[in-house]
């Protein structure tokens, strides 16, 4: 089996039992780090599924408004140890309550996994386990030295049931195990699933060949998951792996952005990338450092290439000369360093919703300018380096820590929706994605710049128009900006989807 692709043509069709077609049954998987996090947010998507159904056709008059009118329990609390692997349930609807009033005819049911633990198939070396319940693990996954995920604390799951009566419309939310058949799971049958399998995408990506049992296993789940969705035509798989692996490294992703970008064409905006070079050896390195001419020039910022899944994907370094360069972690994406004016623009993409945020950021820095330190290392995940860090002067030309006072001149507290949505549109076509993040950059005027594009300029852009470089794409990203929307806008989002399977499914 080959590492560098897992294809859905390798396996047997199957033949998944029959349901009933009254009921749209959503299947999640995640990885460990973000089942910790995705656990909680899934029942509230549930329960914000029945907010959203008079959006697919639901009658509203005969849908209950009333909070009061629900049942809502405290059904199971969880304090063991939850893993991407739950333990497959029967298929089961909650029974009606008794003298039910006018019915509703759109119900859902959150289907937990009660208690489970399964021996996690990751790699140690890329698993980071942030659980402050560590202890909790079950010792069957502890004495095979393998790591299984947690929710990192106690949580009640909802079973939140309006009154029902005949005819009723069901979405269910139910937890998929990607160590066996999905086809005898949950009735075999679902509409949609959602992933995030970043640790098995990354084993897979940086594997050996021939590859190791660990990775076979990875290789394994992502096989079955797209083979499961290839031979059943009505399931909608959101994200496909094979689409997701592409923002794996951030080569990938520096080399894919390059090219598209420049051909996305707005009035009165550049889109770009950072100039960038990929070193991975000492050799590398030292070559970096004599050559004559070449297309970067210091400061620089240092990534790792392994974008996500790992401690270290959000360990970088500002690289300001030669002597900078030495003890990087190797290999490593180098990136030329854009004065932005300290501000960092972060865009979520949900489907067809985008939306976009301002962060403090790293500060304005004069190109040339001999600075205190050969290197400033920071952690992306946390707050940003301020230019006293760099052993420069507060107020004397470069912005710092989000000040916007750079030398280059002001640039905007924020971006519009309208301005960012080429990229987003240019992105999901790229890659292929519905669930994404972006990083974007508003270049301060007199900053470097990229080569410029071959194409005309359109009306409206030439001089004087926002230079937008992206510098960062992941998937699935956390979305906690807008924490408060985000379970009413992906339930709507994978409902949405669900539906758009069954009519595809009928046009065939």
């Amino acid at each position: 089996m080959a590492v560098s692709d897992f294809s859905p043509a390798s396996a047997a069709t199957p033949s998944p039992p029959d349901a009933s077609q009254d009921t749209i049954v959503v299947g999640y998987v995640f990885g460990p780090k973000k089942m910790k996090t995705m656990g909680s947010v899934m029942i509230q998507t549930a329960e914000a599924t029945a907010r959203v159904a008079t959006n697919y056709g639901c009658d509203v008059s005969i849908i209950s408004a009333d909070s009061s009118a629900m049942d809502v329990t405290a059904h199971t609390e969880i304090t063991s140890s939850m893993t991407t692997a739950a333990l497959p349930l029967p298929h089961t609807s909650p029974s009606p309550p008794p003298a039910p009033p006018p019915p509703t005819p759109f119900y859902f049911h959150h289907f937990p996994p009660k208690s489970v633990t399964t021996s996690s198939l990751y790699n140690p070396h890329h698993f980071v386990d942030n659980s402050d319940t560590a202890s909790t693990q079950s010792s069957s996954a502890s004495s095979t030295g393998c790591c299984s995920s947690s929710l990192g604390s106690s949580i009640s799951i909802m079973d939140v049931t309006p009154q029902v009566g005949p005819g009723i419309q069901k979405v269910k939310f139910v937890p998929l195990n990607l160590d066996l058949p999905l086809e005898d799971q949950h009735g075999g049958r679902f509409d949609c699933i959602l992933h995030k399998l970043t640790e098995d995408l990354l084993l897979v990506s940086n594997s050996p060949v021939p590859p190791p049992p660990h990775v076979l296993k990875s290789i394994q789940r992502l096989e079955r998951l797209e083979v499961y969705c290839a031979h059943n035509d009505k399931c909608n798989l959101i994200c496909p792996p094979r689409n997701v692996r592409k923002l794996m490294s951030r080569a990938s992703i520096a080399r894919i952005l390059a090219d598209s970008l420049r051909l996305v064409r707005a009035p009165g905006l550049h889109f770009s990338a950072p100039l960038d070079a990929v070193v991975r050896t000492p050799s590398d390195v030292e070559a970096f450092k004599v050559r004559e001419g070449s297309k970067l020039s210091y400061p620089l910022i240092a990534k790792p290439l392994d974008a996500a899944g790992t401690a270290s994907s959000h360990k970088m370094t500002v690289v300001l000369r030669d002597e900078g360069l030495e003890s990087l972690t190797l290999p490593c994406l180098l990136q030329e360093y854009e004065n932005h004016g300290g501000v960092l623009f972060k865009v979520y993409v949900l489907g067809g919703n985008v939306r976009v945020f301002s962060r403090p950021s790293l500060p304005d820095l004069r190109a040339g300018r001999i600075y205190e330190r050969d290197r400033v290392d920071f952690d992306s995940q946390k707050p940003y380096p301020g230019i006293e860090d760099f052993g420069g002067e507060e107020g004397k030309g470069e912005g710092g820590g989000g000040a916007g006072d750079g030398e280059g001149g002001e640039v905007p507290r924020m971006l519009t929706i309208e301005e960012v949505k080429p990229i987003a549109d240019d992105i999901r076509k790229t890659f292929g994605l519905d669930l994404f993040g972006f990083d974007v950059l508003v270049r301060s005027c007199g900053s470097r710049s990229s080569p410029p594009s071959s194409l005309p300029p359109l009306s409206g852009g030439g001089e004087g128009g926002k230079e937008l470089v992206v510098v960062d794409v992941n998937y699935f990203p956390s979305y906690k900006e807008m924490y408060e929307d985000f379970p009413a806008m992906l339930a709507e989002f994978l409902v949405a989807k669900a539906i758009e399977g069954e009519k595809k499914n009928g046009e065939n």
